[in-house]
């Protein structure tokens, strides 16, 4: 159908003045109107309590301000750092590997030790004592990201990324450092350069998810890499065994020199003005690792030592992931090739197979452009667009174990506490996007196997440890709590009107109340929080149990100070009860979680201050007993910054114990509740044959009380049945009905003639 479009047509904005007002009584704007209104004296009743109930809620949003007003005038206390750390690392090659110089850190999953990414390397130290225990070193390797997971017993994967975007895998198990795979290794001298912009590993390493970028075609994709994590462990422990059977050596051999040695070799070393080597501690050697010793074959030396040459498997890619293009037309030429090409619309998917033609969208787009000329002009131009729209995609993701939302034949039941699927969104996307990591496929354009269209644009999403239960944020301030493991909603609800969602995070279920349910037997902890942070630096938390969501609770309101902004939120670990929040003018606040209100800030020297408030490089060490933040120092020397171009600093260490805020928390002890919602049903079966075990004594005395009323109630029975049988019956007589009688009559022609008539 043509459309004929007027030119010359001057734009002129619509008057506030004649914009209809709503109908209070359409019931299509307020559906409540579709009821009846009430009839008088009712109808007064309701206004007065409506309006009574709105005077009262502003009495107490007045209060609230008010109080929140005070609470901000009590500056918390501030402490100052217990340690700090700096200086350059013993037995390095480079100036560079300095703990003056850290960029990026990261804690252990168990908090015993903390890693360092460094200008050229990376470092591990204890994470109770800041004792030095090993680094790796390389001149090019600038980390600038860093994250660890636990593999196993002791046995740790570290990923990092560097400057130049090569993403490295690393291994510390008993204080040594081992370089795994480098992920995109590629030659100094090539044009096109695969970088990695970001990357995230699964709770036990088990897969790898990476977002690839290719700067000269701006192009961005993802992939998943299976890692070996079981041929790890089994090589590591291989290594283990071998650098004991070379330690065991090297004291048999030390005993046996000792032994062998005469007293008089003591008196000529003397003479000749030797002295006899200085013994080192074994557990205080830093191992050093270099690049060129990451990969190899175990190799024995002569003296019964062991070269740090190793060679280990490497990861296999299971997928890639582009990303999701712009819907275009269908070019067809006529509707029976468009219904061919179109699906029977049984599942849900991306849109690309639809009925639109290209001159339909172009028809579309032109009288969009005639519609809004004079605001074009506001928007950026194409090249702009397309450039800062490609720069900004970088997808988000999360491993799934199984669940019952996977189409049945991509997941397997003995792979409980294993990923077997991964939710991936890309930003401005309105669709969750899921693939499993169980079916293999040789095709290079791989499609979703389950899609979730969302009616607003995701802009953050969570999941519990167990990732039985999802929560996924939208741009328009509702958050939605999915319970994977029943394949249920738990509900929807609005968070804030006002901002979007920017970051969720689910909190140890210990701090959260569980309901106490008499049946089943076995526990079925479901209530936990969930931590909402708005981009209006607003905090709220969430109560979710099986199949409901509770209003949120504003734990901080917004702020409209830029200084005081919220810029990381990050739950202190080992401290379910606390939050770690960094400020835009550079305050870090450690604060209560379920009250809101700041507990204390980290004060630095008059030397230094925060390196940046946007990234800061923190960690929290041995499970929530100390907190090591970086700090930059304010006014460096101007001979020193051109020369190496790094910020020099220190790192401070703050002992949480020492603190008086904190001794309440301290104290304060917490059942350590799995995070698991729902228990398996081999522990269901465990719980119920307990339940009866323990139901046993009860159930003896129960018997006893039955065989004893059963004499008197045979007894009863046996006299009810005497009493029925001599009991007499009344007899009823039934009168006999005669068969009716039918005379036959004669037949003659008039009763013919009768019959035929």
């Amino acid at each position: 159908m043509p459309v004929y479009i007027r030119k010359n047509v001057s734009y002129t904005p619509s008057s506030l003045d004649k914009i209809s007002v709503e109908d209070e009584d359409d019931y299509l704007v307020d559906p409540d109107q579709l009821r009846d209104t009430l009839p008088q004296p009712y109808r007064m009743v309701d206004k007065v309590l409506n309006l009574l109930l709105e005077e009262v809620w502003d009495v107490i949003s007045k209060r609230e301000e008010k109080r929140m007003e005070e609470a901000r005038k009590i500056k918390p206390p501030q402490y100052q750092h217990s340690e700090h750390i700096e200086g350059a690392i013993p037995g390095a090659t480079t100036h560079k590997l300095n703990v003056s110089y850290t960029k990026c850190m990261c804690d252990s999953v168990d908090g015993k030790y903390v890693f360092l990414g460094l200008p050229s390397g990376l470092l591990a130290i204890d994470g109770h004592s800041q004792q030095i225990l090993a680094f790796w070193e390389d001149e090019h390797a600038d980390i600038t990201q860093i994250k660890a997971y636990l593999m196993g017993e002791q046995l740790y994967l570290i990923i990092t990324i560097d400057d130049m975007g090569i993403a490295r895998l690393f291994s510390f198990l008993i204080n040594k450092i081992y370089l795994l795979k480098v992920l995109n290794e590629q030659s100094p001298d090539s044009e096109n350069k695969i970088l990695v912009s970001k990357i995230e590993a699964s709770q036990e390493g088990d897969y790898l998810g990476a977002v690839f970028e290719n700067p000269s075609t701006l192009e961005m994709w993802f992939e998943i890499h299976k890692l070996p994590r079981e041929d790890w462990c089994n090589q590591f422990d291989s290594i283990l065994q071998a650098l004991k059977k070379a330690e065991d050596k090297r004291m048999i051999e030390e005993t046996e020199d000792v032994e062998q040695t005469p007293k008089d070799a003591g008196d000529q070393d003397l003479m000749s003005g030797t002295a006899p080597a200085e013994t080192v501690d074994p557990q205080t050697q830093i191992h050093q690792v270099t690049e060129g010793e990451a990969t190899g074959t175990v190799i024995a030396e002569e003296d019964g030592g062991l070269m740090g040459d190793y060679k280990f498997s490497q990861p296999q890619m299971l997928m890639k992931v582009k990303a999701p293009q712009p819907i275009t037309g269908n070019h067809v030429g006529n509707l029976y090739q468009a219904c061919q090409k179109v699906d029977t619309g049984e599942v849900i998917g991306m849109g690309y197979n639809n009925i639109v033609t290209p001159a339909h969208l172009d028809l579309r787009k032109t009288v969009f452009e005639h519609l809004h000329e004079d605001l074009l002009k506001y928007l950026p131009k194409d090249d702009e667009q397309k450039s800062n729209t490609n720069m900004q995609q970088m997808p988000n993701f999360h491993f799934l174990n199984p669940g019952r939302m996977i189409p049945i034949g991509l997941e397997q039941p003995n792979l409980a506490d294993h990923p077997v699927s991964v939710a991936m969104w890309w930003p401005g996307s309105t669709n969750l996007l899921q693939y499993s990591l169980l079916k293999t496929s040789k095709d290079q354009d791989i499609k979703p196997d389950l899609v979730w269209p969302l009616t607003c644009k995701l802009t953050a999403t969570a999941v519990s440890q167990d990732t039985s239960v999802l929560a996924i944020g939208l741009e328009n301030g509702n958050v939605i709590v999915w319970d994977r493991y029943l394949g249920i909603q738990r509900g929807v609800v609005n968070v804030t009107d006002s901002s979007a969602i920017r970051q969720m995070t689910f909190l140890d279920p210990s701090i959260c109340p569980q309901e106490d349910t008499e049946y089943p037997p076995y526990p079925t902890k479901v209530a936990m929080y969930i931590l909402v942070w708005c981009r209006d630096s607003s905090i709220h938390l969430l109560h979710t149990t099986s199949g409901f969501v509770s209003s949120p609770t504003c734990v901080s309101p917004p702020v409209e100070n830029d200084s005081d902004h919220i810029t990381v939120m990050d739950p202190v670990v080992g401290l379910p009860d606390l939050i770690l929040t960094v400020v835009n003018k550079g305050t870090v606040q450690i604060r209560d979680i379920l009250k809101g209100i700041i507990l204390f800030e980290i004060k630095f020297p008059e030397t230094h201050e925060l390196t940046t408030p946007w990234e800061p490089v923190y960690a929290v060490g041995g499970l929530g007993q100390m907190l090591y933040v970086k700090g930059t120092l304010k006014e460096n020397n101007e001979e020193e910054e051109n020369e190496s171009g790094l910020q020099t600093g220190s790192i401070f260490v703050y002992h949480f114990r020492s603190f008086p805020s904190l001794d309440t928390y301290m104290k304060k002890k917490r059942n350590n509740l799995s995070f698991k919602a729902h228990t398996t049903i081999n522990q269901r079966v465990d719980a119920l044959l307990q339940e009866r075990f323990t139901l046993q004594a009860l159930r003896k005395v129960r018997m006893q009380e039955r065989w004893s009323c059963l004499k008197d109630e045979i007894s009863t029975i046996e006299n009810m049945k005497m009493a029925a049988r001599h009991k007499e019956r009344p007899l009823y007589k039934f009168i006999k009905v005669q068969n009716p009688f039918y005379e036959l009559l004669p037949i003659t022609s008039e009763r013919i003639f009768f019959i035929i008539c």
